[in-house]
Formats: structure tokens, sequence, C-alpha cells
């Protein structure tokens, strides 16, 4: 969802593309008013692959330590 045009993607591809489709995040960017426009979707969303993230020194080292302040 970083992208501007997320949704327009998302509408776009379920309405042409005939194959599976994936969603990964790691749910920093899902608010209320996402996860509504995301459930009018749902029935056309094979898969959504959601992440989970613990804090630790390896793990602040890969994502750099502004990770601390997202949990």
């Amino acid at each position: 969802m970083l992208r501007k045009d997320f949704f327009q993607i998302l509408e776009y591809a379920t309405e042409r593309y005939r194959g599976k489709i994936a969603l990964s995040t790691n749910g920093t960017l899902i608010n209320e008013e996402n996860a509504k426009v995301l459930a009018k979707y749902c029935y056309h969303i094979d898969t959504i692959n959601y992440f989970l993230f613990s804090y630790t020194r390896r793990g602040a080292f890969l994502r750099g330590d502004a990770s601390l302040k997202l949990i």
C-alpha cells in the first residue's frame, strides 16, 4: 500500500486478471479505512500473507531502529 494507486491496481487486477491474487503485508499501513476497502475485494484475493515481527537486536539491525516506533 505504499503506492498511492494501490487500490486502483487491485481493482484492475480483480476485474481483468484471471490468475491468483496474493497480498503480502506487515500490516503497518492497514488502518480502518484501508481495511474497509480491502474487504470489498476479499472474494478476489486468494491469499493474504501477514508478517509479524518481534523486536530483537538482529531485527532492529535488519529493519533499522525506527521499527521500534511502530510497535
